[in-house]
């Protein structure tokens, strides 16, 4: 019969063989305009079932393996993926750093100030679809390494969330780093965000945005003016409303601090 020893054993082989593989598999990912057109909700436009398989990969693996063996492998191969003049390889990185950070949290966290610093750097990527997964893996990690990343590095989150939230050209990062913000308020306290709510509010008009007000999603940024303020959209039918001449990622992450911390303000 088979010992826990010889079952890690087992798997720590497995995951010496899927290391040599997996940077492949998330590099299994085009370009698709249909992303950058954002005229739907589908964020997934031009991965393809090898990376997302990938993927899958690299949670299940930090789960099983723990932080104490998966993040020396991945200390090893993520800085010559970051530093590559390639969008994919450096797109590689960042998607490999959010999946591992659930089953690696303890590690990470005792290094959080450096995979922090990976992740933001990441946002003056000039690629978008690189700067829309550093953005979401900003979110995964508020999630998996929360409370200490809000505690420790609000500032500096905030701050490149919002600056994420005035990338105008770019309508999926520009709704994705307000959404991002949901994601890191959900481990902050009243006394770090209020002091931040000028910053995460502030004036980003003559754009306006669709979004549904029952599900709170983004779903299309767009840059012409429209002829009115705001309207229920007869044709289609749905509950969709679009806003013009307004804060509206600043709006939306207003909103959403003030239901989150209601109790103070009422």
């Amino acid at each position: 019969m088979s010992t826990s020893n010889d079952h890690r054993s087992q798997a720590e082989n497995l995951f010496n063989l899927c290391k040599q593989t997996y940077p492949d598999s998330l590099l299994d990912i085009e370009d698709d305009p249909a992303w950058h057109a954002a005229l739907t909700e589908d964020e997934d436009a031009g991965e393809t079932t090898n990376y997302g398989f990938g993927q899958e990969c690299l949670d299940r693996l930090s789960i099983s393996l723990g932080g104490n063996t998966i993040v020396p492998v991945a200390s090893e191969l993520l800085p010559t993926y970051l530093v590559s003049p390639e969008w994919k390889k450096h797109n590689a990185a960042l998607v490999a750093i959010a999946q591992i950070a659930e089953g690696c949290s303890k590690v990470m966290t005792k290094n959080l100030e450096h995979v922090l610093s990976m992740v933001l750097n990441s946002f003056s990527h000039p690629h978008p679809r690189v700067r829309w997964t550093a953005i979401n893996a900003i979110g995964q990690l508020s999630t998996d390494l929360g409370p200490n990343l809000q505690v420790k590095y609000h500032h500096l989150v905030l701050s490149a969330l919002a600056g994420a939230m005035d990338d105008f050209e770019n309508a999926r990062v520009q709704a994705h780093a307000a959404s991002a913000v949901l994601n890191f308020t959900e481990n902050c306290t009243p006394d770090i965000l209020i002091p931040r709510l000028d910053v995460l509010t502030r004036d980003r008009s003559s754009h306006f945005i669709q979004w549904d007000p029952g599900g709170w999603s983004l779903v299309h940024w767009r840059s012409q003016p429209a002829k009115e303020a705001l309207y229920q959209d007869e044709n289609s039918g749905t509950s969709s409303f679009e806003v013009e001449e307004t804060d509206v990622g600043g709006f939306l992450v207003y909103i959403i601090i003030l239901v989150r911390f209601s109790f103070i303000i009422f």
